[in-house]
């Protein structure tokens, strides 16, 4: 977790509080709020039970989000408890598109002994193929090279390439014999996660590894995925016909199916409960806020992540949050995201107060669904409330006829919200009329662009945008990065600079409008970068520019690529503020300021990928859950469409 110091400078002080993000990782904590570990046990057993079954897959079904990472992992947990069972855990998204058949392949050849494969390869039935490999000398001794060595020959030789599934035949044959216990019960079980954010060439590509090269006896496949997603990608290569279904594929390849069970109402709880401990904001959720959280993010676990984690982001980066308090921020977002509707009243200049008008709303509905008498002090509110809406409370007229024509003048979500017991109570927050007239004020100079994408359960803006982050000692070499992007995806899906953010639109809010837009950023890091080329270091300024821009990237989930620029080196975690951790875990790629063309095309290449493999993601999130609730309008600063300009 990266935390984020909602702290505000004021000269050389600073405010003690301070809010966590959540990461992206399965939950590996030993509460067990999903229920996973009876589910886990039951199918470690299944896997145990079935050794003689060998080869088979095990497919882990649920949507995006949903826990398949986390139950997977408990799943290995068990089976490593076992001396006969060899595990290993491959995920698919890591590998570039068109490189999933070689990383899953070399993933379990991996964990094979060298003198096994060497054997194997020898074996007369590869006679010729070892022979080449003999040529590798000293370097069989190492497994990883043995592997690379039998990919290289495979890679220039279709011919080598059909004779993988007899080399894995004989190597796992000759694998179970070197055991000293009985041999029929070693296994070597392969966990292959986030098969469902690839593209859809590495999906095909993983069955083709499983079906066709690595269908021996003693492994076994479990296969975390979105039934549809996956059944998508097969659809988009395959082109199937309506006689021939792309789920008919799937189910060729996935023996056996589990689809994990929606989560219940203790367990959605008690993992909200982790998240709000993990992230520091427990005392700021009550009892209403915490289930309109559960409940419009569809139980979701990362979807729940994402709202706490646009909270952290909001606060860390708006001053002006933490004079209303942060209570009231987690309402307006709430509002903001899952009731935008009631979101735009609240912002619009009426001198009619939204939360006001609601409650008396819901009392006169109440009063006339329970058909109440002629009471005068209940009648003269009604009456008081249909006059201010113009509508003349007629004596002819029944309770039904009097609430249809009521709500006919009030927006048309009223009836809806007055059924939403939790909705009632999150506006009880709103304080009284002079508070709510503030939280009004502040809410007409503030877009909620970090939450624009929670209504709908995406991840992002959904364009493919790319977001250069850099210091002016580095302008040089992002100039020609800027042209050759620029050439290759369009000017317009280039961002390099807040300096044309549209007049009156406010910084931070242009950066994260940006980043929400671009599904990569580029963190170009020269030497200088830690320290801003100052004489402090630049990164423990909350106001530095490339601390407002990495923050939110991080929090918005973003691809990050560092550029390590004339020999600068990846920064260390204990070098990098609690905020910018996550980016000394990035895989980063090299340049010089000097650099050629086709090493400015190297680059540009590379991007390219990661933009495709970022763009699969966001298809995958966007097939979340229905969206309940349209996102906000709000004005997108505009992109830069000119060479990066100097900079502080």
């Amino acid at each position: 977790m990266a935390e984020i110091a909602a702290t505000r400078r004021n000269g050389s002080a600073r405010a003690s509080r301070s809010f966590t993000l959540l990461d992206d990782q399965p939950y590996v904590g030993d509460a067990d709020p999903l229920g996973f570990d009876a589910i886990a046990g039951s199918l470690a057993n299944l896997v145990l039970a079935s050794r003689g079954s060998t080869p088979f897959t095990l497919g882990i079904e649920a949507g995006w989000g949903t826990g398949k990472s986390t139950l997977m992992r408990r799943v290995k947990a068990v089976l490593d408890r076992d001396p006969q069972i060899t595990t290993v855990w491959f995920n698919a998204w890591t590998s570039n598109e068109g490189n999933a058949l070689e990383g899953l392949i070399k993933s379990v050849l991996d964990r094979l002994d060298p003198s096994i494969l060497r054997r194997a390869a020898r074996n007369k039935r590869l006679l010729s193929w070892a022979r080449a490999l003999t040529l590798v000398g000293a370097d069989w001794l190492r497994i990883g090279s043995i592997v690379d060595a039998l990919w290289k020959e495979v890679a220039v030789d279709p011919k080598a390439r059909n004779e993988i599934h007899a080399l894995m035949e004989d190597a796992m044959e000759r694998w179970a014999a070197s055991n000293r216990g009985v041999p029929e019960e070693r296994l070597l079980v392969v966990f292959v996660d986030d098969l469902d954010r690839c593209p859809p060439a590495n999906v095909l590509q993983i069955f083709e590894a499983v079906k066709l090269y690595l269908d021996v006896p003693r492994l076994v496949f479990v296969i975390g995925y979105d039934p549809d997603v996956v059944s998508d990608a097969v659809l988009n290569m395959k082109q199937y016909s309506e006689a021939i279904t792309s789920h008919q594929y799937v189910e060729k390849i996935v023996q056996i199916v589990y689809r994990i069970p929606g989560i219940s109402d203790a367990g959605s709880h008690e993992l909200m409960h982790i998240y709000l401990a993990g992230s520091g904001t427990r005392e700021l959720f009550d009892e209403s806020a915490t289930s309109l959280t559960i409940e419009q993010n569809e139980r979701n676990p990362r979807r729940v992540k994402r709202f706490i984690n646009s909270f952290v982001l909001e606060y860390g980066l708006d001053a002006e949050w933490e004079q209303l308090g942060p209570s009231t921020l987690v309402r307006v977002l709430l509002v903001d995201a899952y009731f935008p509707e009631f979101g735009r009243q609240l912002r619009s200049r009426s001198d009619i107060d939204p939360v006001d008008e609601f409650r008396e709303y819901v009392f006169v509905r109440e009063q006339l669904r329970r058909k109440a008498g002629k009471d005068p002090e209940i009648w003269g509110r009604i009456q008081r409330f249909f006059e201010s809406h113009g509508i003349s409370t007629a004596e002819d007229l029944d309770h039904a006829q009097m609430l249809q024509m009521i709500e006919q003048e009030l927006p048309e979500t009223y009836p809806k919200l007055a059924m939403n017991q939790n909705f009632l109570s999150l506006l009880e927050g709103f304080g009284d009329a002079d508070e709510r007239q503030r939280i009004r004020e502040k809410m007409r100079r503030y877009s909620p662009y970090t939450l624009e994408s929670l209504a709908s359960g995406t991840a992002s803006g959904g364009e493919e945008g790319i977001f250069i982050s850099y210091r002016r000692q580095d302008a040089s070499i992002v100039g020609r990065l800027y042209q050759a992007l620029a050439e290759r995806f369009g000017a317009d899906r280039v961002f390099v600079d807040t300096g044309d953010i549209a007049p009156g639109v406010d910084r931070r809010q242009g950066i994260v409008s940006s980043l929400d837009s671009s599904s990569v950023v580029v963190a170009v890091i020269g030497p200088d970068w830690l320290s801003g080329g100052g004489t402090s270091r630049g990164l423990d300024d909350p106001t530095d520019q490339v601390w407002m821009e990495l923050m939110p990237a991080f929090g918005l989930e973003k691809r990050v690529i560092p550029l390590l620029v004339d020999g600068a080196q990846m920064p260390s975690e204990a070098e990098l503020p609690e905020a910018l951790k996550p980016l000394a875990r990035r895989n980063a790629l090299e340049i010089s300021s000097k650099a050629s063309d086709s090493d400015v095309d190297r680059v540009i290449r590379a991007i390219g990928r990661a933009i495709e493999a970022a763009s699969t993601e966001e298809t995958v999130r966007r097939t979340v859950g229905p969206a309940e609730a349209a996102a906000p309008p709000s004005q997108r600063a505009r992109r830069v469409k000119k060479k990066p300009a100097a900079r502080a």
